[in-house]
């Protein structure tokens, strides 16, 4: 699936560079979606519950997450990025992406701690 995705681009990004290279248009067409509500239990002893893993800052001082939203913001809007997260994490989110607007923050009625 993820490799169909990653040709579907290439495709979007080849169509228009030999147009204009100007990507808005494609900009305006897709959208994301970021999971960040977990508490990072598989991260043990790093993330603990009040700072799970994807607030942690393993990787070039950034944490998971703001590492996530630059690695999509060339392909994605900004306005077009949604975080999904719980009630816990909901100010953190605000905190550490003052770029996405507070209304693309989605909180989870129920955290079921579960990616199926």
């Amino acid at each position: 699936m993820l490799s169909q995705i990653n040709i579907t681009l290439k495709g979007f990004y080849s169509y228009y560079s030999d147009m204009s290279n100007d990507y808005s248009e494609v900009l305006l067409l897709l959208y994301a979606v970021i999971l960040a509500g977990g508490k990072g239990t598989r991260l043990y002893p790093l993330s603990r519950e009040n700072n799970p893993k994807q607030f942690l800052e393993i990787i070039n001082d950034r944490s998971f997450l703001k590492n996530t939203v630059n690695r999509i913001k060339d392909m994605v809007s900004k306005e077009n990025i949604y975080i999904v997260t719980n009630e816990n994490y909901k100010q953190k989110i605000y905190d550490e992406l003052p770029e996405i607007n507070s209304e693309n923050v989605f909180v989870e009625p129920i955290n079921k701690e579960t990616p199926y």
